[in-house]
């Protein structure tokens, strides 16, 4: 027996809370505080009552009670005085008043879908191309178990954006797998915020349909308001169009609303990009060198922090930063750090270049290329070098091609300050229409 209200489903045979395809991070005692309420919902649970249901061992207090609706509260982003789940009655304990749905029980086959898009969540999260491939055989098994598990689909979905994200394959293909698979998840579920992102993050890469990306991010917060993926793809749409004002609204609204992090910040991080971007360097150098001091492995910080020091003829110190992350040897492929490595070497052929060293820049574009061989290479890393070589028709011919292709991160070239050579190049308007940017076309 499993119970639905709202987005949320429990399992209490797993003490598992689920939103959509993501489990709910939720300890044990909390989701079993829930069902104990569920089981009894609209009428008066006395905190004796929960105290001996869930806690029935010697040693519980009241504050453990107390402890566990707090938890409970912010998992299911319950506001004490809306009470849209848990109401408490003052002195005496707690009433659930939310919409239940008795769910049937679970059939095996649908336990055994539920079992392996766990397994591949946890799979997938390791962000190396065998673990993701591997998580993606999951979701396959899972499908074949529960043909109209959403879960299945969005998780797939997701697995096969990152494939191109991280140029494991080529991007314009995997964005095509992906949104077949979003919008089927979508179709099984409309809830489902992970099938949303992924659905938005297609619509802007393989259209650059900006408005239609827009709506389906705000529509995703609507159901999901914490789920920080979204919140970073909204932010980023907004600083890729170049509004940098909105940009900062949105990271604004998903720190006050707690979004949960991983374990490399992001949104910490995307304050200074948008420092970086709004050429705020010092603003941006002070904020992501606090970053790095708390996260030296943090590989997408230290090369961000690069690029501000770069635009600061901070040259030797960016060039610090760029030779740790090649020093290291590390490309950690963790939440937000997608090709860190390739885009490291693009900022030192940038910096040799700004410093004045074209052979140096040549050949670290040639490093790069011997790098990169065997492996899709993104045309807006070639078009980044070519500018470090002071060669900007190359470099153009290259943003094309990286448009064309539907390249990782060609979108940021309207923001990017590196790319303030090429914007008064003339074939600069042709590019801003490529990328459906046309009123940009002044900026």
């Amino acid at each position: 027996m499993a119970y639905r209200f709202g987005p949320f489903r429990v399992d209490p045979s797993r003490d598992e809370l689920w939103r959509g395809e993501e489990r709910v991070s939720l300890n044990r005692k909390a989701v079993q505080l829930l069902v104990a309420l569920i089981e009894r919902r609209g009428e008066l649970v006395t905190k004796e009552d929960l105290l001996k249901a869930v806690w029935p061992q010697r040693g519980a207090t009241m504050n453990n009670v107390a402890q566990h609706i707090f938890m409970l509260r912010q998992a299911l982003q319950d506001d004490a005085a809306e009470h849209r789940y848990v109401l408490t009655v003052p002195r005496t304990g707690y009433r659930f008043v939310g919409e239940v749905d008795r769910a049937d029980a679970e059939s095996p086959s649908r336990i055994l879908a539920q079992h392996y898009c766990s397994n591949a969540a946890e799979l997938w999260q390791m962000r190396t191309q065998p673990s993701i491939e591997s998580a993606i055989a999951l979701y396959n098994r899972a499908m074949e178990q529960d043909p109209e598990c959403a879960q299945a689909y969005a998780g797939r979905a997701r697995c096969r954006y990152l494939l191109g994200e991280f140029m494991f394959e080529p991007q314009h293909h995997m964005l095509r797998l992906a949104e077949m698979d979003a919008r089927r998840a979508m179709q099984l579920d409309p809830q489902n915020a992970t099938a949303a992102c992924v659905a938005a993050l297609a619509s802007l890469h393989l259209r650059y349909a900006w408005e239609e990306a827009e709506t389906l991010l705000l529509a995703g917060l609507r159901v999901a308001p914490e789920y920080l993926w979204t919140h970073v793809t909204l932010v980023s749409l907004y600083a890729m169009r170049g509004d940098l004002a909105t940009a900062r609204q949105a990271l604004a609204h998903a720190e006050s609303l707690g979004a949960v992090d991983d374990p490399f910040p992001r949104l910490p991080w995307m304050r200074g990009l948008l420092h970086y971007l709004s050429g705020a360097q010092t603003a941006a150098i002070a904020e992501l060198e606090l970053l790095v001091a708390h996260y030296p492995t943090y590989a997408l910080a230290r090369f961000t922090l690069a690029k501000a020091l770069l635009a600061n003829e901070e040259y030797d110190t960016a060039r610090a930063q760029i030779e740790e992350i090649l020093r290291l040897g590390f490309d950690p492929l963790r939440p937000g750090q997608p090709n860190v490595r390739e885009r490291a070497m693009t900022v030192d052929v940038l910096i040799r270049g700004a410093s004045g060293d074209v052979e140096g820049a040549r050949a670290a574009t040639e490093a790069f290329e011997r790098e990169m061989e065997g492996r899709p290479v993104s045309g807006f890393s070639r078009a980044t070098c070519a500018l470090g070589c002071n060669d900007v028709p190359l470099a153009v011919r290259h943003l094309h091609a990286a448009i064309a292709n539907r390249d990782p991160l060609v979108e940021f070239a309207v923001a990017e300050p590196v790319f303030a050579p090429l914007r008064a190049h003339p074939e600069w308007p042709a590019v801003l229409d490529a990328l459906n940017l046309r009123d940009l076309k002044n900026h």
